[in-house]
């Protein structure tokens, strides 16, 4: 085409023209909490922006109702503009809409990414933009709280135990007088006080039982795999102090228990609870025949927490020979040594670290209950060697 000026003459040629496609300027510009504007300021949030939005804001689990609103400008071509939205950590699908507003309803707790993209003609030529927010979860379905209910049961427990056994104590006492001043009844107290003991070892392990199996029901009605290793992980230490009891039940000698059969029922549950998908080596060595009570608690809790971490996370698959290694013997000063450990992919934190897992710290407060010290051996995997001297 030609076109006659005063100039001269001007040629267009339409094949030469070029795309001026310009992309949207996109802003979210606020958002409404049940149909009404939310005041992130009033609610002590900073803000620092022109729409006045907090950056990443944690909602409470009952304000899941939310309208996010939203525009995108163009000057050239104010009619074309499109828009998609996707809610990340709800839907994976981007949705069309025509509309400057989303809302959402009952939103359930988690991590959410709002995201939102304009585009005039081309839908791979867009702008966008996202916010992230949170609807934090209630109270009673967050760690804590079931970590307190864990130690309270704990607390109880342990007070419990307390209680029954300064009773058994003072009853002990009676008895023992009694005796001295009624020889002639000796052999009939005798029996009356065994009786008794086993009557407590047999109660206090039906207790502990009870409280493992409402464990194992709760289990049922808990997704999160987190709080299942966390009840798994309670269930291994109150089976570790079930079978004492049940061990003090069964035998004549009340207040000791053979060592070697403890040992080999306590790694049979372990093996039997995990359910390992490749196979694991033991190599015991065991040159006790006894322990009491007060001693064989602490050391079979300290079993239960190093050989739990090394079955849950030492070992990979069967490529390698997995070996777990336990080592006692009773020293010369009346001492006792154990090495304990694995030869898996090692342990990433050091017992000197200032924060350490949950099972590290008991690991070491049941050390300082033995009054004794414990050391990480330079070897391949995870191997410790405790030593300690419990009191009479």
């Amino acid at each position: 085409m030609f076109f006659a000026t005063v100039k001269g003459i001007i040629k267009y040629m339409p094949v030469n023209d070029m795309s001026s496609e310009i992309k949207p300027i996109m802003h979210i510009t606020g958002i409404d909490l049940f149909s009404r504007p939310y005041d992130f300021e009033k609610n002590e949030y900073n803000t620092n922006d022109w729409f006045h939005l907090a950056q990443k804001p944690v909602f409470k689990f009952n304000e899941n109702y939310l309208t996010f609103k939203f525009v995108a400008i163009n000057m050239y071509a104010p009619q074309k503009i499109k828009y998609e939205y996707m809610l990340e950590g709800l839907n994976t699908q981007w949705i069309k809409t025509s509309e400057t507003q989303v809302t959402y309803t009952n939103l359930n707790p988690g991590n959410y990414i709002f995201k939102v993209k304009a585009y005039t003609d081309s839908p791979f030529y867009y702008s966008s933009t996202q916010y992230r927010f949170k609807i934090a979860a209630p109270f009673w379905q967050t760690v804590w709280f079931y970590f307190v209910i864990l130690l309270l049961i704990s607390i109880g427990l342990y007070w419990f135990i307390k209680y029954r056994t300064k009773h058994t104590e003072l009853l002990n006492k009676k008895l023992e007088h009694y005796v001295s001043l009624r020889t002639t009844e000796i052999s009939k107290q005798k029996q009356e006080i065994e009786y008794l003991f086993k009557e407590v070892h047999h109660r206090v392990k039906n207790n502990l039982q009870v409280i493992n199996s409402l464990l194992n029901l709760q289990k049922f009605y808990i997704d999160d795999k987190k709080m299942l290793n966390i009840f798994q992980d309670c269930q291994n230490r109150i089976y570790t102090m079930s079978v004492i009891h049940e061990k003090l039940y069964e035998n004549n000698a009340l207040s000791t228990i053979n060592f070697n059969d403890y040992i080999k029922n306590l790694i049979k549950q372990l093996v039997h609870t995990y359910q390992l998908d490749f196979s694991v080596k033991y190599q015991l060595e065991v040159d006790i025949v006894r322990l009491d009570i007060d001693t064989i608690v602490p050391v079979g809790l300290l079993i239960n927490e190093i050989i739990s971490n090394s079955l849950k996370y030492a070992f990979d698959n069967d490529e390698n020979i997995n070996v777990i290694t336990f080592k006692m013997k009773k020293n010369e000063n009346n001492s006792y040594t154990m090495e304990i450990g694995d030869n898996g992919k090692g342990n990433k934190i050091s017992l000197l670290d200032k924060h350490t897992t949950f099972g590290l710290e008991l690991i070491k407060t049941l050390v300082e209950q033995l009054h004794g010290t414990i050391k990480q051996l330079p070897v391949k995997g995870t191997m410790y060697e405790i030593i300690f001297s419990p009191e009479k």
